[in-house]
């Protein structure tokens, strides 16, 4: 009977151990599944998520969304390895801008989306502050260049905030268009 209990208590203490060791797999798997790999960032589906809660929950959230200006033309001037670069770095200067408890993440390519956890009015000072601190000079390595290239970076804003009755897809596309409409604006000046 003593054995038997000490063989239980191992076997235990065995399945204790397995079981601490598939925790932290599952919590290294949930890690990987909500954050985009190059940036850091929230990926797509985890600004989804955060939608859809507020969606459901009722709550008063504007999305802002980013694209950067210009983009295509780092790729296929300086590489690939350059855009990233230029990706990594725009967006740890747009993390530096987001405050707590709003979510920031790329939508994919060279957009970025954020969703405030405000109205819109709310969310204008937000925007000058990307203006004010991310907008600017970026130095990018290139395959060519290993000193860097000097690029002068902004992106087109769109601002929107959601309205009770409002799919995630409705709001993310109004966003979308806002974006855009500016885009097509800021070019249309130039």
């Amino acid at each position: 009977v003593c054995q038997m209990s000490l063989d239980s208590q191992d076997i235990v203490k065995q399945l204790k151990q397995q079981i601490s060791t598939y925790e932290q797999k599952l919590e290294f798997a949930e890690a990987i599944a909500f954050k985009d790999q190059l940036t850091g960032l929230a990926n797509r589906r985890r600004i989804e998520q955060q939608i859809d809660w507020n969606i459901q929950h009722g709550q008063t959230f504007c999305i802002v969304m980013l694209d950067i200006n210009h983009f295509k033309p780092v790729n296929d001037e300086f590489g690939h390895n350059a855009g990233d670069n230029l990706l990594r770095q725009f967006s740890m200067k747009l993390q530096a801008t987001t405050r707590a408890g709003d979510l920031l993440g790329r939508w994919g390519g060279d957009e970025f989306i954020t969703v405030l956890m405000c109205a819109e009015s709310e969310g204008h000072p937000y925007i000058e502050r990307v203006k004010n601190t991310v907008f600017g000079k970026y130095r990018v390595l290139s395959e060519e260049n290993r000193f860097g290239i000097d690029l002068q970076v902004d992106a087109s804003i769109g601002i929107v905030e959601w309205s009770p009755g409002e799919t995630i897809d409705q709001v993310v596309a109004k966003a979308d268009a806002n974006m855009y409409e500016r885009k097509r604006s800021s070019r249309s000046y130039r």
